[in-house]
This record gives structure tokens, C-alpha cells and sequence, in this order.
């Protein structure tokens, strides 16, 4: 009798599961040699050299007072024909750097400022995701960016990114290159439009956002430092383990790499990961993993103070009491 044959998706996460990625860092191999080697595979899976760069054509929408900050709502073009839509928050004290603010999976990036228009921003906004205020109120101007597939850029009023995702990849893309391109772009524009190229930038996120943030400060030196929550965790216990969005997905990247190596491409920057303990769809005993593959290679490098790990006793959200004191300590310090 011929063995009963398996589902496809079983069969798929048993190879993720077995598979050593052919390019984590050896501990022997120079760090400089497998970072600059790493950081162009990756660029490479996840379609960075699908872009034209293309005139900003930065449209400022508006500009007014909001919540003792200056809100500012303005567009640009990252592409040819794509118009990515943000708001910064700039403060009134000196700012002590730029903080891209990348929500995840919601209604779109005004959950980032605390401001819901649509039904269901309430849980949106919960569990401390309205980071962009945060931001501004520690004395960062802080920019939310409208990711692709998500709010105004395709996913109002209900997040759905597969169709986007899919047809990103029957083009030779990913959804992820995509967002890292806005990133890329939306410093340019507040470098040499508004004007604040001395500021360090940095990046953060919470689930999808989180994601981005990672991707975005591994293949971007321009970044300074990146805050990822709820989103760095070993394949096997996260993309593998349950049903994620299709977002998520980069074609091959198991072959060469497990999310801490791609953290580790951050280094020596300022890294501080955040997960938390009940969080069921990135496991924290994965999180943990993937952050000491990022920390070994830290540790390599003799920066290890400027990487941590935050954890909250909590599932799937942000925690702002325990992650912006560590990391405005480590920024300090950098």
C-alpha cells in the first residue's frame, strides 16, 4: 500500500524546518567580507534592483499644530507613478533625530499618531502602537510612512496585502523590497527637501512594521539604528510555524538566511528587538534564537552594548515602558 501523501504545506514547513542557511556568518569568516557579501544577497532576494530612482516630486499638504508638535502631511514619489503619503510630527525642542515610524497590519499609519478613523482602530491603536506620538513626545521628529498594501496605499479600510504581495513577486519583486525602497526614499526626502541631513535617522515597528524595520535597517547604512517589535523570530517558529501574511514571504531566502542573520547586517548599529512572552505567532523561545545569532555577531564586532532585547510579559504589541528607555540609553551611548 502506498504511503498516504502528506499536505503540501506540511511537506514545505518540515523543508523550512530541516534547512542550514547556507550564508549565517561561520564565526571564522571576516565580519566586514560576510556583511558586505550578505547584505548583497539579500538586497538581491528581495528585488532592490528593480528600482529607478525618479524626481521626489514632494507635495507638503498641509502643516498645523498637534498635540504641542508641528504636524506636517505631505506626499512624494519613490517611484515612477507611486506616491507614498506621510506625516511627520516635529517637535518643538531641538529634535535629537528623525524616527521613521512603519505600523503594521491595520487600517494605515494614523493608528502611528493615535488617531482613529475607521471602525476597529481602537484595537489598531492598542498596546502601544501609536509610536509616531511617542516618538515625537521623547523629542524625535517622528514620520509615519503609509507602507504599500496597507491604508491609503492599497488597504484602507481593511489591511489585505496578498493580492499586492503576490503580484510583486509575478513582476520579480517583493512587497518587503518595496517598503525598504519607501524607506530609502523617505530619508532622501527629509535629508534634501526639509532639510535635516545632520540628524541620525532611525527606524521602527510593530508586527509588519517591525518587519519592514528590520529588512529596512539591514540593507540601508543611511539608518542609524532600528527598533523591531513582534517580528524577529527563526523561520521554524514564526513564517513556518502558523499562517502569516503574505507580506512576510521573500522567495529562497531559507536557502541563505534566518531572520538573525539578517539583524545581524545591522551591526554595529544601535538594534534593540523587541518580542513579547505570549506573542503566538512569533514564538518568544524563536525570538530568542534569532537575537542571539544578532548578538554573537555583535559580540564579534565588540559592540555588544549596542544591541538588546526587550521583553514583554504580553503578546502581540508594542511595549513603550520597557523599549524606549533601552533604546534612547544605547542611542546616547552610540
Amino acid at each position: 500500500m502506498a504511503n498516504k501523501p502528506r499536505p503540501a504545506k506540511d511537506f514545505a514547513k518540515e523543508m523550512i524546518n530541516s534547512m542550514e542557511p547556507s550564508m549565517t556568518w561561520n564565526g571564522a569568516e571576516d565580519p566586514a567580507v560576510w556583511q558586505k557579501a550578505a547584505r548583497e544577497k539579500l538586497a538581491a532576494l528581495v528585488g532592490m534592483d528593480r528600482f529607478e530612482p525618479c524626481p521626489l516630486n514632494v507635495q507638503v499638504e498641509y502643516e498645523r499644530p498637534f498635540g504641542g508638535n508641528t504636524e506636517t502631511r505631505f506626499t512624494f514619489e519613490s517611484e515612477a507613478g507611486w506616491v507614498v503619503p506621510c506625516v511627520s510630527l516635529t517637535p518643538k525642542t531641538a529634535p535629537k533625530g528623525v524616527m521613521i515610524c512603519l505600523q503594521g497590519h491595520s487600517t494605515g499609519m494614523h493608528n502611528s499618531l493615535g488617531i482613529k478613523l475607521y471602525e476597529g482602530d481602537e484595537k489598531a491603536e492598542a498596546g502601544d502602537r501609536g509610536f509616531a506620538l511617542q516618538a515625537a513626545e521623547r523629542g524625535y521628529i517622528a514620520v509615519a510612512v503609509e507602507q504599500r498594501a496597507f491604508g491609503e496605499c492599497g488597504g484602507t479600510p481593511r489591511p489585505d496585502c496578498y493580492h499586492a504581495a503576490m503580484l510583486s513577486l509575478m513582476a520579480g519583486r517583493t512587497l518587503i523590497g518595496q517598503r525598504v525602497w519607501d524607506v530609502k526614499r523617505v530619508i532622501e526626502v527629509m535629508k534634501t527637501f526639509f532639510g535635516y541631513q545632520d540628524l541620525p535617522f532611525y527606524c521602527m515597528g510593530n508586527s509588519g512594521g517591525g518587519t519592514a524595520t528590520v529588512y529596512a535597517a539591514a540593507l540601508l547604512p543611511e539608518l542609524d539604528g532600528a527598533m523591531p517589535s513582534c517580528s524577529v523570530c527563526t523561520w521554524k517558529r514564526s513564517i513556518a510555524y502558523t499562517y502569516h501574511c503574505a507580506c512576510n514571504y521573500v522567495p529562497g531566502i531559507a536557502r541563505y538566511f534566518d531572520m538573525g542573520d539578517i539583524a545581524a547586517l545591522i551591526a554595529p548599529r544601535p538594534y534593540v528587538q523587541v518580542n513579547g512572552k505570549e506573542d503566538d505567532i512569533f514564538l518568544i523561545d524563536g525570538a530568542l534564537d534569532a537575537y542571539a545569532v544578532a548578538e554573537r555577531f555583535y559580540t564579534a564586532l565588540g559592540a555588544k552594548e549596542n544591541c538588546a532585547f526587550v521583553q514583554g510579559d504580553e503578546g502581540h504589541r508594542f511595549y513603550a515602558a520597557l523599549a524606549w528607555p533601552v533604546f534612547e540609553d544605547i542611542v546616547s551611548r552610540d
